[in-house]
């Protein structure tokens, strides 16, 4: 059971992508001009789906966020939880073979990446948060779904991807899709996970592999997401 104030995120939700989401910027206040409320969501949008085509893999350490040992009834197959208690406010588990690391992003925003040893920048698990105006109180405050969809995988020629399902749950969106950012690009297996706090901030967690390697890490990111958990109360 999560802890109280925490939002659970459930076993439907399997993650995104990961990479420095630079491109996540908005309008920070929350203006009554509906042109810059459009300009707004799609500054957002932009700098989400702009984020499984980074593959740059972070070295900078900062530490607003602890990990903890926790064993399962297997020792072998143990976990550690990382929570972060400032930038976004949430925890999830993940593999102790797997290493963290922490870096700032634009915007001065935290971005926290977990990953095998030495495949960080096919094989990984990143999350952040970004601050969003107090009118947007639900994910539609983004527009229609479809209109996310389509920004997602936008229909360019040289985008190859394919939208493979979609779920909503509260105020909460988990996409499941395929993309290859360019023909000398291998494909590659994303999910992405959205979570709106309302009138203060977006968590996005996000899981990527090559689609030649998801059959093998498929139920470690199902694992990982299936541990995230984001607090309403920061």
């Amino acid at each position: 059971m999560p802890a109280p104030g925490f939002v659970e995120v459930p076993l439907w939700a399997t993650a995104k992508s990961f990479g420095d989401q630079s491109r996540l910027i908005m309008a920070m206040s929350s203006s009554s001009n509906p042109g810059n409320a459009r300009c707004s969501r799609r500054a957002i949008i932009h700098g989400l789906v702009a984020a499984p085509l980074a593959t740059a893999v972070i070295s900078t350490t900062i530490g607003t966020g602890m990990d903890q040992f926790v064993p399962s009834v297997n020792a072998a197959e143990g976990v550690k939880v990382y929570t972060e208690k400032q930038a976004g406010a949430y925890s999830f588990e993940y593999p102790t073979d797997w290493v963290k690391q922490e870096t700032t992003i634009s915007g001065g925003r935290f971005l926290v990446v977990v990953s095998p040893k030495d495949a960080a920048e096919n094989i990984n698990v990143s999350v952040t948060a970004t601050g969003i105006p107090n009118d947007f109180q639900r994910l539609t405050s983004f527009g229609p779904v479809d209109n996310v969809v389509s920004s997602i995988i936008p229909n360019k020629k040289e985008l190859d991807g394919k939208m493979l399902s979609i779920s909503t749950e509260a105020n909460q969106y988990l996409f499941e899709y395929q993309l290859r950012p360019n023909e000398k690009s291998d494909l590659r297996h994303l999910y992405s996970v959205w979570v709106l706090v309302p009138g203060t901030r977006l968590v996005t967690l996000t899981a990527q592999c090559l689609d030649s390697q998801f059959p093998e890490y498929e139920a470690t990111f199902r694992k990982i997401i299936d541990s995230f958990h984001v607090s309403t109360n920061i």
